[in-house]
């Protein structure tokens, strides 16, 4: 473990790379290129962190904290802040959002700290009181992700569910309408009501205190492995997937979740 690097250091680093005698691909990056770049990052740390491979988490991280500079920098160069107004910003909102461990508030739970984290937020003008409980889910979100947040928002003004087969008679309702569109032929109506599906299974997940967006990430998973190796059971056999019958692909789809060889 290398511990002889430290913030100062990777900031250099990248000033260096923006600088006169830098990268010129470096310095023609903008904050809108960086976009991508950090949502690309992130899903690259959420896999590491599916993996539980602490190394793979190590290196993400760091790709992700050296995005996170380079950002930074370029608000130093335009003369908006510095990494360590950034730093000190950080902070002085976390040691104030947090008055139950640096001063004398009281929270016994993490519901009361949620509450408690609310009602700083309409203090220092981030919510506004009055406004909707939704208001700040961002809207490029992952729809999974955003259907989570916003089901797990409404729930805390008491809209939810008492009971788990409420939700299931819900999720059932529902696909009750999507058989009759699809019987009716009616395209518009089988979008319509294969969301509410959808946003209804994401509400079962976070009723049951499940993270629905890892949950399918899981499956994704799950399936890219099995048809893998569908795939190379195929190819070791001389075949093509393409010249395979279905009923082939089943049996080892099969072989595959039964993890045999």
């Amino acid at each position: 473990m290398n511990n002889k690097k430290n913030l100062e250091d990777l900031t250099a680093l990248v000033e260096r790379l923006r600088g006169p005698d830098g990268c010129p691909w470096d310095r023609e990056q903008t904050l809108s290129d960086l976009k991508a770049f950090l949502i690309g990052e992130t899903y690259e740390i959420l896999d590491a962190i599916d993996q539980n491979n602490s190394l793979h988490i190590q290196e993400e991280a760091g790709d992700l904290l050296f995005l996170i500079i380079f950002l930074v920098d370029m608000l130093r160069e335009s003369g908006d802040c510095t990494i360590y107004d950034v730093i000190g910003a950080v902070m002085e909102k976390m040691i104030r959002r947090h008055p139950h461990v640096f001063a004398h508030a009281q929270a016994d739970n993490a519901a009361e700290v949620k509450i408690n984290w609310r009602k700083i937020k309409e203090k220092e003008g981030k919510i506004i009181a009055g406004t909707s409980l939704l208001a700040g889910i961002p809207e490029f979100l992952p729809a999974l992700f955003q259907a989570q947040l916003l089901t797990q928002k409404a729930s805390q003004a008491g809209f939810d569910w008492q009971t788990r087969q409420q939700v299931f008679e819900k999720i059932e309702e529902e696909l009750v309408e999507l058989k009759e569109s699809i019987e009716g032929n009616d395209h518009n109506a089988i979008e319509s009501e294969l969301g509410d599906v959808l946003f209804s299974l994401v509400n079962l997940g976070r009723f049951m205190k499940m993270d629905s967006e890892q949950l399918l990430r899981r499956t994704n998973k799950k399936f890219t492995e099995r048809f893998q190796f569908i795939e190379q059971s195929l190819r070791d056999a001389g075949r093509d997937i393409k010249h395979a019958s279905l009923e082939e692909m089943e049996e080892l789809w099969e072989k595959a979740k039964a993890g045999k060889p």
